[in-house]
């Protein structure tokens, strides 16, 4: 398997829950935040949420920089980048030959 398919992968995985979601869209409202801001924000328990903040980092989609004894963690950089690659992997994968199917079905319609 090519390593661009595995980082897909990786991302469509890291993309796949509903609390990863979430923990993402609260971070695009916000500069930082903390394990414990997103304990409360998904109802999770601390170790759930630290778990699924894992997931993200490892997806390359958020970063986590130390705050004394806590971590701060926020959008990476590279997010934006990342979800649109994944998305024109996805796009990518649909045949072209459907693709001028319903291009076919578009002009009979509209003769």
């Amino acid at each position: 398997m090519g390593s661009a398919i595995a980082d897909i992968s990786k991302t469509l995985a890291a993309l796949a829950h509903p609390a990863r979601l979430e923990i993402l869209r609260q971070l695009c409202g916000c500069d930082c935040a903390c394990c414990g801001e997103m304990t409360d924000l998904t109802g999770l328990a601390q170790s759930t949420t630290s778990q699924h903040l894992r997931v993200l980092l490892e997806a390359g989609l958020i970063e986590r920089r130390p705050a004394g004894t806590a971590s701060q963690y926020r959008l990476s950089d590279t997010a934006a980048d990342v979800l649109r690659q994944t998305g024109a992997a996805i796009i990518d994968l649909a045949p072209s030959r459907k693709t001028a199917s319903l291009a076919k079905k578009t002009e009979s319609a509209t003769e």
